[in-house]
């Protein structure tokens, strides 16, 4: 093998990424193309690992959910009452509420019940992003007669991909701190998740919070539910309105544990899917129809996943891009050699070769995944791959021709002789 032949690998190489890059333009580009789009993004290989591999991750008794169904805010503040009694480490109330209503009493007593908890977190959600700041300009929450007698506030929102409410919402990642613009100042806003982690585990929520990702895996451990439509058991512990108001609970369920308020249907009983999100675990992981999880219990998970510190680390997509090109280059190598010495059987091995890598790379992502809990970015590598074979062959017919004088010599022969034959 000589200098040309290296040359050569590095530059169908180049040509490779050059497309994919293209490709990526052109399918962003074209409206036609979104549904295909957006299902490429609606599944990641991973899924896999959370829906049909992982075994049952340990549960998290330290956190409980309770229901707060249909009611009104005295019935909310009943509830509120009842549990401060047993001496919760943090209250988190997933619920907003926006305006005073005509129950004038019901509002007072909300706000009082909040005040006199003492440890109540209530949610709110960034709105306004400024780029040249990285920053939001403000937080929508509930009405400051709720918020002024509560702890502290925190975010509530997950990355879903949606734009408006009523989008297909696909809860992976969620943000661990938001910036918000505070007059002359930024500070930072933690996640609702993470935020009520850190009454229990002060050091913990702050070492995670140390990580500095923009967005973190939800390394998922449950539902409250058994469902139809995700293979988990059930992993938190969860009180149904009814119970709570007629105290039908054992008293040390609550004691110096995580409780979230939430909606998680009109009772346990109601199986409608409304207000719930898609996430990882849904048994049917590609082409989904049922939403399996309502967002308390998505904050629950990311509560236990810092209490237990069992996060997902990722590969750096600087690293990712290095091993894509590197695995790349290897099988252009590879085909290149084929294509020189046995070029009657470069399709059929070159197919063969790259259903097997594909099929490797797929098995070692989701088994590192399951194990371990660290996603390997190797989505380029495999694309590149998977197109390796037939770019080569453009690259060695097309594109080389095209820049050798012998080669633009012969087209133009064969062009001008169709020309004379059709005159």
């Amino acid at each position: 093998m000589n200098r040309s032949f290296w040359l050569d690998t590095i530059f169908a190489t180049a040509f490779i990424f050059f497309f994919m890059w293209a490709a990526s333009k052109l399918l962003s580009s074209f409206d036609f193309l979104d549904p295909l789009g957006q299902a490429l993004a609606d599944f990641e290989v991973t899924d896999l690992a959370f829906s049909q591999i992982r075994e049952d991750p340990r549960g998290e008794d330290r956190v409980v959910l309770v229901n707060i169904g249909l009611l009104n805010r005295a019935g909310i503040a009943r509830q509120v009452e009842i549990v401060s009694q047993y001496k919760p480490a943090v209250i988190g109330l997933d619920a907003f509420f926006r305006a005073p209503k005509a129950d004038t009493a019901g509002d007072i007593r909300l706000s009082m019940a909040i005040a006199n908890a003492g440890n109540v977190v209530m949610v709110t959600k960034t709105v306004g992003y400024q780029d040249s700041v990285d920053a939001f300009e403000y937080l929508s929450t509930s009405h400051p007669m709720f918020t002024m007698g509560a702890h502290s506030q925190a975010h509530a929102q997950f990355v879903t991909g949606a734009q408006v409410q009523d989008d297909f919402k696909n809860a992976r990642t969620f943000p661990p701190k938001m910036r918000l613009i505070d007059g002359e100042e930024i500070r930072e806003v933690p996640a609702f998740g993470v935020h009520l982690a850190s009454f229990l585990e002060p050091e913990k929520a702050k070492s995670f919070l140390e990580r500095s990702n923009k967005v973190e895996i939800i390394n998922y451990r449950g539902n409250v539910f058994a469902s139809h439509s995700s293979n988990y058991p059930m992993m938190f512990s969860a009180i149904d309105w009814q119970d709570v108001l007629a105290e039908n609970f054992a008293p040390e369920l609550f004691e110096n544990a995580v409780v979230i308020f939430g909606y998680l249907g009109d009772n346990f009983d109601d199986v409608s899917w409304e207000d719930k999100l898609y996430t990882p675990m849904n048994k049917q992981y590609a082409g989904r129809t049922n939403p399996d999880m309502y967002g308390p219990v998505i904050h629950a998970n990311i509560a236990a996943m810092v209490l237990q510190e069992d996060y997902v680390n990722t590969m750096s997509d600087t690293v990712g891009i290095i091993l894509g090109i590197l695995l790349c280059w290897i099988n252009v190598v590879l085909f290149s050699l084929i294509y020189h010495r046995i070029g009657r059987w470069y399709d059929g091995i070159t197919k063969l070769i790259q259903i097997l890598e594909a099929t490797l790379i797929w098995f070692i992502i989701i088994m590192v995944f399951a194990n371990y809990s660290f996603k390997l970015n190797l989505t380029i590598g495999l694309t590149a791959i998977l197109l390796a074979g037939d770019l080569l062959e453009v690259y060695n017919g097309v594109l080389k021709n095209l820049f050798s004088a012998e080669g633009r010599k012969q087209l133009f022969r064969v062009s001008k002789r169709k020309a004379a034959v059709s005159n």
